[in-house]
């Protein structure tokens, strides 16, 4: 019986310290990825992006529920015209966070710049002049308008 104790007494005691190390490991991840968040926000301001985004990609896999992180990148996708990736940044972002309005607004708007970038390659197909053409450039100017102005 004392035996028994001492085996299940044991186990427990690893079970604790496996939980310790996994919260100090968690802990020391945050940390990191604070740190280079300070880092890769600084690259991002001054337009560093490559080197801000290669951070940012860094917070996501050390932290992966770090919505900042997401949306940043997503920001670079944007600013860059990877609009399929800022898209996936956004999407996750928004499902980190669903009440945090930025992510919303921001996929809300890369979805507007991808609708006017398939209406413009549209109009390429399109004889010049036609009726066509000019109703795709109308609607394209429509959208950019609708994000442009308050």
């Amino acid at each position: 019986m004392t035996e028994k104790l001492a085996k299940q007494t044991l186990i427990i005691l690893c079970m604790l310290m496996l939980t310790a190390c996994s919260a100090l490991k968690s802990q020391t991840d945050t940390q990191k990825s604070m740190a280079l968040f300070t880092k890769a926000q600084q690259a991002y301001q001054v337009g560093l992006l490559e080197e801000a985004e290669a951070d940012f990609i860094k917070i996501t896999k050390l932290t992966p529920e770090f919505y900042e992180a997401w949306l940043r990148l997503g920001n670079i996708y944007v600013r860059t015209g990877q609009l399929k990736a800022a898209e996936r940044m956004f999407e996750k972002s928004a499902r980190i966070n669903p009440k945090e309005y930025k992510a919303w607004n921001n996929l809300a708007v890369t979805y507007i710049k991808q609708a006017i970038a398939v209406l413009k390659e549209g109009k390429e197909h399109m004889a010049p002049g036609s009726e066509e053409g000019m109703h795709a450039e109308e609607m394209a100017t429509r959208l950019i308008n609708a994000i442009t102005q308050p």
